[in-house]
């Protein structure tokens, strides 16, 4: 049964970087991460992040465009939501918000309108906090609205995706994110995954391939403290030799970046995942990462 699944994840590990999945469930957004870099930013993938906002939108029965505010204004739709907002009589601040989303936000007068609203909402309680980053959105302060979903809401993936919706993967805002957010935590817990999709974001492709055998904290500039978590049997993933292997061919840079792997580590790194494989009962596997995979 084992042996099963581990195969299962070992072919589905190789079309990691062409396949994108979406999984809403309560309030987490799951599996965003696994979007193709150069393939995000397209109507078809845009479309993806309009079926989780309207998702948020009808989840209850009670159908609050306060729910959804956030994903709305984070495509920028703002019309959409003005919609939602005509069809909610029940809602006692239906007046009052449609009458501020009908201004014009490009006029700074009506941002620093936005602002206060933003501010006034964080001073609540912290259900209001995704509301108020909405209206950081609104103001055309993304930064801030990100630093809501860190800080308030605890959700790095929310974060990310919409930093990604709203300015492309390109943008300041989520190298920022990924640089001080995502890398650090790939540090600390030793995730080779999450450090190499953020080297990958980043578009250092020769630090990605490298961040799957090399200890992360040592490609950070300047090299950083390993957490004690990070060196844990817990990290180790053998899968990771799959996509190493996939990637390492992918480009010229990440070509250029597993040059950069001696043969002795690489080596080690292939019999270190043997040596997990069979210990976990999958000793066919095991023999299969020397013949095929590097």
């Amino acid at each position: 049964m084992l042996a099963g699944k581990i195969s299962l994840v070992h072919r589905i590990l190789k079309s990691l970087h062409r396949t994108l999945k979406f999984w809403v469930q309560g309030d987490e957004i799951d599996d965003y991460l696994g979007l193709d870099m150069e393939e995000f930013y397209t109507s078809r993938n845009v479309a993806q992040f309009e079926i989780i906002a309207r998702n948020e939108y009808t989840r209850s029965e009670v159908k609050n465009p306060v729910d959804c505010s956030l994903f709305y204004l984070a495509l920028r739709k703002k019309t959409v939501l003005q919609g939602l907002w005509r069809m909610a009589s029940w809602n006692r601040e239906q007046g009052a918000t449609l009458k501020l989303l009908a201004n014009n936000f490009d006029d700074p007068r009506w941002r620093t309108t936005a602002l206060k609203n933003a501010y006034a909402l964080l001073s609540k309680r912290r259900f209001c906090a995704a509301y108020a980053a909405a209206f950081f959105l609104l103001a055309d302060r993304l930064q801030d609205a990100v630093n809501v979903c860190l800080n308030q809401l605890k959700d790095l993936q929310l974060a990310i995706a919409i930093a990604r919706v709203y300015e492309g993967d390109q943008g300041p805002v989520l190298k920022k994110l990924l640089e001080d957010e995502v890398l650090a935590i790939a540090t600390q817990e030793g995730n080779r995954w999450l450090a190499s999709w953020a080297f990958w974001m980043l578009r250092r492709r020769d630090m990605a391939v490298r961040a799957l055998i090399t200890p992360v904290s040592t490609l950070l500039e300047p090299p950083a403290s390993p957490d004690l978590k990070s060196r844990s049997f817990l990290t180790d993933d053998p899968a990771l030799v799959v996509l190493y292997s996939q990637l390492r061919q992918k480009t010229l840079q990440t070509l250029r970046g597993a040059s950069k792997v001696t043969p002795k580590v690489e080596w080690e790194f292939v019999l270190h995942n043997a040596r997990l494989y069979d210990r976990m009962g999958c000793d066919l596997l095991g023999l299969d990462l020397g013949e095929s995979e590097l």
